[in-house]
């Protein structure tokens, strides 16, 4: 068994997956995009928060990496570990752990106009951050074609380094 960290851009299905294989391998998920938004939550004047990562992407993945050290060896227990804050360059780069198990996921080969769609639907039976905030249809716009683009990118990355990549029109 394999401690297993899931990437991918913001609803591509990470969460999902990650509830599923809680279910399926008695995993304790670990969520680090919680984790990034409940620091800045209660410690704002650090000012860490997504921004941070486009920012300082090497200083979100060596707090990641600093974490999987910290129970690189257990054995007792195993987690799932998963954000949108690192790339697989920035994985490859600096975390090197051959006890976990790495998935990306993404929808690069999705539109704008299906992404929206399924986020809709997804919304009516699920709390989706998008619908919550004060948002315009062009700025969700906006949002979804930046991550078709990320998506692409990290679908790029995945097969320069190896590294397993699945797409999900989620």
């Amino acid at each position: 068994m394999k401690h297993i960290i899931v990437g991918g851009v913001p609803r591509s299905g990470k969460s999902i997956l990650s509830n599923k294989l809680i279910k399926s391998y008695n995993l304790s998920r670990v969520p680090i995009d919680v984790i990034i938004s409940s620091i800045n939550n209660s410690f704002s004047e650090l000012n860490i928060n997504a921004n941070s990562y486009l920012q300082y992407p090497e200083k979100t993945v060596s707090f990641l990496n600093s974490m999987l050290s910290q129970i690189e060896n257990e054995k007792k227990f195993y987690y799932i570990f998963d954000s949108c804050f690192f790339t697989p360059k920035e994985l490859e780069k600096y975390i090197d752990h051959p006890c976990f198990k790495v998935l990306f996921l993404g929808y690069p080969n999705v539109t704008i106009e299906m992404k929206l769609k399924y986020i809709s639907s997804y919304a009516k039976e699920n709390y989706c951050w998008m619908f919550e905030q004060n948002i315009t249809i062009q700025e969700i716009n906006e949002r979804l074609s930046k991550y078709i683009q990320v998506s692409k990118k990290i679908q790029t990355e995945c097969i320069k380094l190896g590294r397993s990549y699945a797409l999900t029109a989620m």
